[in-house]
């Protein structure tokens, strides 16, 4: 699975492969926006947990690898 985020923050566009194909998910909030977790790299993961905190708008923390 694959997010990405527009440069305003204001939609996200997720590609997950559902084993036969290709599925996309496309929201745009009305107010906002998405706030992922500040990092300086280009690319970063998170669990299941964050990316639904991701989609209901509440900003996600980034947790550090143990």
């Amino acid at each position: 699975m694959f997010v990405f985020r527009s440069r305003n923050a204001e939609r996200v566009k997720i590609l997950w492969w559902d084993g036969s194909g290709l599925v996309l998910y496309y929201k745009r909030l009305e107010r906002g926006t998405f706030r992922f977790p500040s990092t300086s790299e280009a690319a970063m993961t998170i669990d299941s947990t964050q990316l639904l905190q991701l989609l209901s708008g509440s900003e996600v923390v980034a947790r550090r690898a143990s």
